[in-house]
C-alpha cells in the first residue's frame, strides 16, 4: 500500500487570519456613529427700553412668534414729539440763515469784482456763510438725534423667535439704562443640537477618513437628526463646531450642528438621535 503525502491547506487559514486582523484593526464606524443629542438654543435676546418714559402700549401677550424688528411696546412720546418739532423749526431757521448768507456772499463777490466792495466786507460775508453752513449741519444733527430718540420709544424685537410674557405693566416708567428686561425672546429657527462623541471614536474616524483635524473631517460627514419616535426632522447636515475640551468623566467631545427648524418641531431640552454617515469621496 502506497503512503500518500499529506498536504496541509495552510493558505486558507492564513487568509482567514489576515481577514480577522483587518476586521479587528478597522473601526466599526457604522456602529459607532450614532449619538444621543440635545436640542439647545442658538440665540436669545432680551427686550429693553431704549429711552426713559412711561409704558403706554404692550403689543404682545407671550408665547407668540415675533419677527425681527417687530414693534412690541410703545412709550409715551409727547415730550419726544415736541423735541422733534423744535429740531425741525431750528433746521428751518438754519436754512433761512444759510440762504441769506449765500445771497450776501454772492452779492459781495460781484461787487468785489467790480472794485466796489472792500476785501474786508467780502471776508466777513465769507465767514458768515461758513458759520451758516455749520449752523445748518448742527441743526440737521439735532433733528436726527430727536428722531432717533422718538424711534427708541417704540421697542422692537432684536431677533425673531418666541417671546415670553411681558414683565412690565402698562403705566410703568421704563428706564433705558437701569431697567430690568421687559421680556425674553428665544430663537427657535435654527436651533443647535449638541451630541457627545467619545474621543476614541473621533480618533478612529479621523484614521478611517485620512483627515488630520476636525475641520478636515466635518465636510466628510452627513448628519441626520431624528426624534425619539423615529421621525426624521433634518438630514444632510454638517457638524458646525466642537468644544475645546474633553469631559473628564465621560471622555467625550461635544460637537454641535445647526438644524433648520421652520416648523419649530424641535424645542430646547428635547432629546434626539444624531446619525453621522461618512461620505465617500
Amino acid at each position: 500500500m502506497t503512503n500518500k503525502p499529506l498536504h496541509h491547506k495552510t493558505r486558507p487559514f492564513g487568509v482567514l487570519v489576515f481577514l480577522c486582523v483587518l476586521l479587528i484593526a478597522s473601526p466599526t464606524l457604522a456602529e459607532d456613529l450614532v449619538f444621543v443629542g440635545t436640542v439647545e438654543v442658538r440665540e436669545t435676546a432680551v427686550l429693553s427700553a431704549g429711552t426713559d418714559g412711561q409704558l403706554t402700549e404692550i403689543l404682545f401677550q407671550g408665547g407668540e412668534l415675533v419677527s425681527e424688528g417687530q414693534a412690541l411696546m410703545r412709550q409715551d412720546t409727547r415730550t419726544l414729539d415736541i423735541d422733534v418739532q423744535m429740531a425741525e423749526a431750528q433746521l428751518k431757521a438754519a436754512d433761512a440763515q444759510l440762504a441769506a448768507a449765500q445771497q450776501r456772499a454772492s452779492r459781495l463777490i460781484t461787487l468785489s469784482e467790480r472794485k466796489v466792495a472792500s476785501n474786508a466786507s467780502l471776508d466777513d460775508a465769507t465767514a458768515l456763510l461758513a458759520a451758516a453752513e455749520a449752523g445748518r449741519m448742527i441743526a440737521v444733527a439735532q433733528l436726527n438725534r430727536a428722531e432717533l430718540e422718538l424711534d427708541k420709544a417704540t421697542i422692537r424685537a432684536p431677533i425673531a423667535g418666541i417671546i415670553s410674557r411681558p414683565s412690565a405693566a402698562l403705566g410703568a416708567f421704563l428706564e433705558a439704562e437701569a431697567g430690568p428686561p421687559l421680556a425674553r425672546i428665544v430663537q427657535l429657527d435654527p436651533v443647535l443640537v449638541a451630541y457627545k462623541v467619545p474621543y476614541e471614536t473621533r480618533l478612529a474616524t479621523l484614521r478611517a477618513t485620512g483627515a488630520t483635524t476636525l475641520e478636515d473631517l466635518f465636510p466628510k460627514l452627513s448628519l441626520t437628526v431624528t426624534l425619539q419616535s423615529g421621525e426624521t426632522v433634518a438630514s444632510g447636515l454638517r457638524p458646525e463646531f466642537a468644544g475645546a475640551t474633553v469631559e473628564e468623566a465621560s471622555g467625550a467631545l461635544t460637537v454641535f450642528t445647526l438644524v433648520p427648524n421652520p416648523e419649530r418641531t424641535l424645542r430646547p431640552g428635547m432629546t434626539v438621535t444624531v446619525t453621522a454617515d461618512l461620505q465617500q469621496d
